[in-house]
């Protein structure tokens, strides 16, 4: 028995190689052969070790999806549910891209975002620093220096003074609230967590959910397309979706699947998915077309994702470059009114 060193792969580069395989399997050319063509050219070291080691086990005669489970953490649990389910091994090189392609939507909308919000952070940062120097080197300064002369500071100039902690813990929920969204889809034990926060922020909440929907539509519309039964189906998509409520739902929708219900008819699946998904699944279901349906509703999210994604782009910055541009003047306009009041007092009113 071979023991392989474990080959750890970024979900980027777990992207990437099911792309390339996928793309091969689907040429219907010698597999084991033009993944080792394609592992030479391809310049990242842990994907080109990857490729070479599916391209060993496929030539002592392991199956695809088995080669797939020694790279890595092993096969995914989306495809491991697959397979269980019997899709033939003949289409599991279209499941893999689908999957792989559900992946790089999410991967992308977590790059686009990251890229938006990454100017908007660098402003909150130098804002933040500015108000704690306010706080620890201005304010406090300033209110010792008009209780010793007996003044009372306006009301405008109070607000500001004691104003800042409330800000700071602002800014530390609207960073939260920026990255969420991108945190959302990157996995860890904190994902779903992120997601229901993401779900919350304005443009970047529904451009989170709609890939969501989009993965949903496309990678149950492929497992539909190779007859695998519904159960199985949802089995196989939850776990792709990093929405823990999402999975825990879906895998109610499969029990009650096997059950005998339709899956259009459960209340779990209609109070889980927009309206919008229910019409094409029952639309796609009554016409024998379900896998179309999902297609076109595949389609529909990924159009929804992109132009909320840009609205988010659009507005993040300018938002918050606004009232940062607001507050400034108001505070250094608070600052100058008892100053103001502190000279004349001292010069008797003259």
């Amino acid at each position: 028995m071979t023991i392989f060193k474990s080959i750890r792969l970024s979900i980027d580069e777990s992207a990437t190689l099911y792309d390339g395989v996928a793309t091969l399997a689907q040429a219907n050319l010698p597999l084991a052969e033009g993944l080792r063509v394609w592992a030479a050219e391809f310049p990242n070291r842990k994907v080109r070790a990857a490729a070479q080691r599916i391209a060993v086990q496929l030539e002592h005669g392991r199956s695809l999806p088995d080669a797939l489970a020694l790279v890595d953490r092993g096969l995914p649990a989306s495809l491991r549910a697959a397979k269980a389910g019997g899709i033939e091994f003949a289409n599991f090189a279209g499941l893999i891209r689908e999957y792989s392609a559900v992946k790089r939507n999410m991967l992308e909308l977590r790059r686009k975002m990251i890229t938006s919000v990454l100017y908007p952070l660098i402003l909150l940062v130098v804002f933040l620093g500015v108000l704690l120097l306010f706080q620890v080197g201005i304010a406090s300064t300033f209110k010792q220096l008009f209780h010793e002369f007996g003044l009372r500071l306006p009301a405008v100039t109070q607000v500001f003074l004691y104003s800042p902690p409330y800000i700071i813990v602002g800014i530390a929920l609207i960073t939260v609230g920026l990255l969420a969204a991108p945190l959302s889809m990157t996995p860890s034990i904190f994902t779903s967590h992120f997601a229901r926060i993401s779900y919350l922020t304005p443009f970047a909440g529904r451009a989170s959910r709609a890939v969501r929907y989009a993965g949903f539509s496309r990678f149950f519309g492929e497992l539909i397309n190779n007859r695998v039964p519904v159960p199985a189906a949802f089995r196989a998509v939850a776990p792709v979706l990093y929405d823990r409520r999402m999975e825990k739902a879906c895998l109610k929708i499969a029990a009650e699947a096997e059950t005998g219900m339709p899956f259009t008819e459960s209340r779990t699946f209609r109070r889980l998915f927009p309206p919008c998904l229910v019409n094409y699944c029952d639309w796609g279901a009554k016409n024998a077309s379900l896998d179309k349906a999902l297609r076109a509703s595949s389609d529909l999210y990924e159009t929804q994702t992109i132009s909320n994604c840009g609205f988010f782009e659009a507005f993040v910055t300018p938002i918050l470059s606004m009232m940062i541009a607001i507050y400034v003047p108001f505070l250094a306009v608070a600052m100058i009114m008892p100053l103001v009041s502190l000279i004349t007092s001292l010069t008797g009113g003259k």
